[in-house]
């Protein structure tokens, strides 16, 4: 018998499902705001490690060793303390903890700055925000539903990509106009307000009922309206002219890497998360990139192979490396012991590529949301090599 055609509409409710949940309005809220601070303070790091005069060997050994390394066995702790206490209070107490983490860097800012001071701020930032972040995925994964876990869980991961990418671009502006110092006083008040607010709307009933109806509904289309029209319309001018100058080069990208795709629930005969590879490719346009990839997975006895078509347009690409993604996926699934079908989609997504100095190497990170044939997340992880 034929398969059902999912209608639009029906895709359009799966991927909104979560803001229409109970308390969803507020937590938004919080995934907008909680780590606005950091994101803003860590956004001008670089920036001012580099006008301080820094070598790149430093900022190397600052940030890609030092915060690395701080940041890893922060999420390892953080992963043991949000399985070990009360989850909706850690969230709290280790927002605060990041708070003075942020505020660490005024240290070598207002101070005569060396590299030991800044690699202390740099690697406490990193070793609260691992802290912090474990546990606000965990809550995450918590206040998703069973029968939408994939769905509801992707709405809020895209709540934290447009907090950081606001708290970016709001980065690059605070430092021009105020000055370094200023700006981290500035992301150091912001982390503390939203501290603030994160408490009074989880360790506070009472005061949560009050703000329900004032912020709840707000936080709801708010929520909406940014995931639909951030993700279609950002891309400001400058990115456009880096993009059309980077294809009058005639170059392109080609690149390896390893990730997961996570199914929803209306993935027939896919139930596990699948683990595989993936290849790209990619060829500069006048305002973007077209982008081809393959990716194969195999786990459980099931085979799963898509391939994709995107356009990727950079965002803020002067601020910060991120970009955005929409595109076509062709899927060839086989589950075990089932017939194997095909099936045709579209999907959604972004992420960052930092470049590794001038080889033309860069390390990247990627997330799509996929509709069709189901509902499904696919976060991937690489190298990107541009050719010219």
């Amino acid at each position: 018998r034929p398969r059902a055609i999912r209608k639009p509409t029906a895709a359009f409710k799966e991927m909104v499902h979560f803001f229409f949940t109970p308390g969803a309005g507020l937590w938004a809220v919080i995934l907008l705001l909680y780590k606005f601070g950091h994101a803003s303070a860590t956004g001008m790091l670089r920036p001012w490690l580099v006008d301080q005069g820094y070598s790149l060997e430093d900022i190397a050994w600052i940030l890609g060793t030092g915060g690395f390394v701080a940041g890893f066995f922060g999420a390892m702790g953080g992963g043991w303390l949000a399985a070990k206490r009360d989850r909706t209070k850690l969230l709290v107490y280790l927002g605060a903890a990041q708070v003075l983490a942020i505020a660490s860097y005024l240290w070598p800012v207002l101070t005569a700055h060396s590299s030991m001071k800044v690699l202390v701020a740099a690697s406490l930032d990193h070793f609260t925000s691992g802290l912090a972040t474990t546990t606000l995925f965990t809550l995450m994964m918590d206040a998703s539903s069973k029968d939408r876990a994939a769905s509801d869980y992707t709405a809020q991961a895209c709540l934290i990509v447009i907090s950081q990418s606001l708290a970016t671009a709001f980065a690059g502006y605070s430092a021009q106009y105020f000055g370094y110092t200023a700006h981290f006083l500035i992301s150091t008040a912001i982390a503390i307000a939203a501290v603030a607010l994160t408490a009074l709307i989880l360790a506070a009933p009472r005061v949560r009922e009050l703000l329900k109806p004032l912020i709840g509904r707000a936080g709801q289309l708010g929520a909406i309206g940014a995931l639909i029209l951030i993700t279609c319309l950002m891309t400001p001018q400058s990115a456009r002219a880096q993009t059309s100058d980077s294809s009058s080069t005639g170059s392109y990208e080609f690149g390896l890497g390893y990730g997961a795709l996570l199914p929803g629930r209306t993935v027939k005969g896919i139930r596990e998360i699948m683990e595989g590879f993936v290849a790209r490719a990619a060829r500069p346009t006048g305002s973007g990139f077209l982008e081809a990839t393959l990716y194969a997975s195999r786990g459980y006895g099931d085979t799963y192979s898509t391939f994709a078509v995107d356009y990727r347009a950079l965002v803020w690409d002067d601020i910060f490396p991120t970009h955005a993604a929409a595109g076509l996926h062709f899927d060839a699934i086989s589950p075990a012991g089932r017939p194997s079908r095909f099936t045709i989609g579209w999907q959604f997504g972004g992420g960052m590529q930092q470049p590794l100095g001038s080889s033309g190497l860069s390390l990247r990170e990627d997330f799509s949301y996929r509709l069709g044939g189901g509902t499904s997340l696919l976060v991937l992880v690489g190298l990107s090599y541009e050719l010219r």
